[in-house]
């Protein structure tokens, strides 16, 4: 029985069957990790309809302070339960069956040393050890997983409901997933033995501005065509240049690229390694017994280090301009045009700042496709345009989607008689691929054969993520490794990228610890199989299943095989967090980040997004407040974000409202959010009043007065507008004092005081934004500072 099916049988057996029962089938991995073995059994029946009286319980919020301190690698697993997954429970009133009392012994005993649980003995914490909040969460992450399913299900359906009515038009072929494979084996060359560091290539002095500094003769890009691996030797003594490189891989494809250097550097010098002939002796027992003394005497306790040098693709940094500010070059090389595409294609602008910064018409991916489409047509720039410039650009579209205009671009390189490589149709493959297209997979399959290129092991990853099945990336893995294909270490690192998540998946149905999922793929994969794309996929599959501390876990053993989480890592998290109301694990998992070296990470608007929705949803106040300024401070708010406050600014001037919870926070949410200060007391106004000669000069931003209306600070329509974007505008001169994670902590735990008084429900609107949180601000650098100011 697949995952998916087990889920939703699991799950209409916890709706249908009374609570007393012990299921005989239960998902246990959707549990944490103390009461796996325990019965989600209640001392109550469920209702007569079979579902659970939810509608009379509160939003699914923390109840209990945070630790005081943040997580460490050397808790112990139930305790990073506690911290990072929900529910979450007291363990001393976990629900077990008859047949576990010692296992619940053994949890109580564990957990009493670490956390101190005396300080809650006055809350209400019933909810928190009702079984019914346990089944809930359970309800809801199975739930989750099956919409996602449904989604993606959807999607697929649309996709191939497209691609059938695009081929009708055409009248062209149906595609099959079998002929494009026996096309790939058919051309596919075979791949002989791995000879790992085989060759070593002595560039001479006059080539290395070629090979090493040039555009379409890079020696990695040589390597990375013909598949072989490509690092830097030692420096040379005399000249103490890089000029050494060393080669790897089979021996045909040695032969290939030394064939290509050596056309662009003929004197270049070739030296075979000791790896690849072995030591000759006329005494093989001797020779045996030779090795092993010698690997007798040079052991040592100190660890060997093996000092590698390798070539870095420097990449520009992503530059938060508009793209007509990008300065042009003043003089058209290879070089300069190429430096001016990467510089466009990493630009990057958040919707905040396009709109209210730069107040920009023109979305920022729009305006870039523009201009690249204009250089590739400018006479002045025909003479400086490369392969490697293009196949840039043609990366950039198919990211954002854009694939007719990769198919404009591959005709004008034909017309420019560019000399293409394989990486120009495996490109245009992975734009087909990313859509499930087989049909336009085929097609320009064939336009690479036909060119006379030979498909190599990027090919093959590309066909991998045309198809969704993992049955059949399997079959497609038993060809490539039957070609030798799977010998390229980063071949290999990419395979394990399109499978991660199946083997995660089954990993965790099987119950395996994350020590023994990482065995497996050590041993099946190689040691060097992690990736930052693969780790997104595994940090995904843990997180859709509520397995916070396991993604917290996952981050730490990302950082012992030295790859740095991103941004994209940290909010597939916290997605996942969102989807369970997980407020507790977002907050602990931000404070608690694994950092190495001088790497910090810094919150985008996506980030912001998601935070801010999982603060509407558990209708926190002090944590939409800090959520909402800090993203103003970094000009990170997003339209929904804009479009949900404002609506609440005008809600709250109605009077006859249902004092229902949901209607409450609906009228009070805006204005707390929004705070009491906008009467001549908000930063914008401050720093008019500090620098006034910035306000003469025309340099600084303009209050504008505002009508406050009457006593509550509501106002017309207009007016609201105003104070929206003096909160929007509040980048322009201000920062935050405190760490992002520290406020946080210091609006979760205010929330949860809150909740914990008898008043919280029967505050006014005035009281709550006198009690809510402020967040402390400076001036940025330039301006006068006279020290630090509360935002209220």
């Amino acid at each position: 029985m697949s995952l998916g099916s087990r889920i939703l049988n699991r799950g209409r057996a916890a709706l249908s069957a009374n609570l007393a029962s012990t299921p005989r089938e239960p998902l246990l991995f959707l549990y944490p990790q103390w009461i796996r073995k325990s019965s989600t059994a209640a001392e109550t029946a469920s209702s007569q309809d079979g579902r659970l009286p939810v509608r009379s319980i509160q939003p699914n919020v923390p109840r209990q302070p945070l630790p005081s301190n943040t997580a460490s690698a050397n808790d112990d697993e139930i305790s990073l339960q506690l911290r990072f997954d929900k529910p979450k429970a007291d363990p001393s009133n976990v629900p077990t069956n008859s047949n576990a009392p010692a296992m619940t012994t053994k949890i109580k005993a564990r957990l009493e040393p670490r956390i101190d649980h005396s300080r809650n003995s006055e809350e209400d914490s019933s909810r928190n050890h009702d079984p019914s909040v346990i089944e809930r969460q359970v309800r809801r992450i199975r739930q989750t997983e099956e919409n996602a399913k449904r989604n993606e299900l959807a999607d697929r359906g649309i996709r191939n409901a497209y691609h059938t009515w695009r081929r009708e038009e055409l009248r062209s072929w149906l595609p099959d997933w079998r002929i494009i494979l026996a096309d790939l084996i058919k051309h596919t060359p075979q791949q002989g033995k791995w000879l790992d560091e085989a060759l070593e290539l002595v560039i001479p002095l006059e080539s290395l501005p070629r090979l090493v500094h040039g555009i379409d003769d890079y020696i990695l890009d040589i390597g990375f065509q013909h598949g072989v691996s490509i690092r830097l030797g030692d420096r040379d003594e005399d000249t103490q240049q890089y000029r050494r490189f060393i080669v790897s891989g089979p021996a045909t494809s040695i032969s290939k690229t030394t064939a290509d250097v050596l056309r662009i550097a003929p004197t270049t010098e070739m030296k075979t390694t000791s790896k690849l002939i072995p030591q000759k002796t006329d005494d093989l027992a001797l020779e045996a017994a030779a090795e092993k003394e010698t690997s007798l005497i040079t052991q040592s306790d100190e660890p060997e280090v093996n000092v590698r040098y390798t070539l870095l693709d420097l990449r520009p940094m992503k530059l938060k301009v508009l793209p007509e500010q990008i300065p042009r070059p003043k003089t058209w090389t290879h070089v300069s045009f190429l430096d001016y595409i990467r510089v466009l294609t990493a630009s990057n602008m958040p919707n905040h700042l396009n709109r209210f910064g730069f107040r920009a018409v023109k979305d920022h991916n729009t305006a870039v496709t523009e201009i690249i489409r204009n250089l590739f047509k400018d006479p002045e720039c025909k003479h400086a345009i490369s392969r490697t410039a293009c196949n840039e650009a043609m990366q950039y579209f198919v990211k954002i989607n854009r694939l007719e205009d990769v198919r404009v671009l591959f005709v004008h390189m034909e017309m420019l008689k560019l000399a293409m490589v394989p990486e120009t149709f495996n490109i245009m493959l992975r734009g087909a691929a990313k859509n499930e297209d087989l049909h336009n997979f085929h097609f320009i399959l064939h336009l690479m054969l036909r060119r006379g290129f030979a498909p190599n092991g990027n090919t093959w990853i590309a066909f991998m993520m045309a198809h969704p099945d993992v049955r059949v990336k399997l079959h497609m893995l038993a060809a490539m490794k039957a070609k030798g294909l799977t010998s390229h270490p980063s071949i290999m690192k990419e395979v394990s990228q399109q499978l991660v998540q199946p083997e995660i998946n089954s990993s965790l149905e099987q119950n395996l610890s994350q020590a023994q999922f990482v065995a497996h793929m050590d041993s099946r994969y190689g040691p060097d199989w992690l990736s930052l794309d693969s780790a997104n996929r595994a940090l995904h599959s843990l997180g859709a299943r509520g397995l916070i501390s396991r993604c917290w876990e996952f981050l730490n053993f990302m950082s012992s095989r030295f790859i740095q989480y991103d941004n994209y890592s940290i909010n597939t998290i916290l997605h996942h967090c969102k989807q369970a109301t997980n407020l507790t694990g977002a907050v602990e998992l931000l404070r608690s980040l694994p950092t190495r070296g001088d790497f910090g990470f810094v919150p985008d608007e996506e980030t912001y997004r998601i935070l801010f929705e999982l603060a509407w949803r558990s209708r926190s106040y002090n944590l939409a407040r800090v959520i909402w300024r800090y993203a103003c401070l970094s000009a990170a708010t997003t339209r929904t974000m804009r479009t949900r406050v404002f609506t609440s600014m005008l809600y709250a001037g109605y009077k006859d409202l249902q004092p229902t919870p949901r209607e409450r926070w609906k009228q009070f949410a805006g204005p707390v959010i929004f705070g009491a200060n906008h009467h001549d007391e908000h930063p914008t106004h401050l720093w008019a009043k500090m620098n006034p000669e910035e306000i003469a000069s025309g340099s600084g931003s303009t209050p504008d007065k505002i009508n406050h209306g009457d006593k509550d600070g509501f106002g017309t329509r207009d007016e609201l507008k105003l104070k929206l974007l003096q909160d929007l505008e509040t980048y322009k001169e201000w920062r935050p004092v405190k760490p992002f994670s520290e406020m946080l902590v210091e609006a979760l735990e205010s929330d949860t005081r809150w909740r914990g008084n008898g008043d919280y429900a029967e505050m006014d609107m005035q009281s709550l934004i006198r009690k809510v949180i402020s967040v402390p601000i400076a001036m940025k650098k330039g301006y006068v500072s006279q020290g630090e100011h509360e935002w209220k």
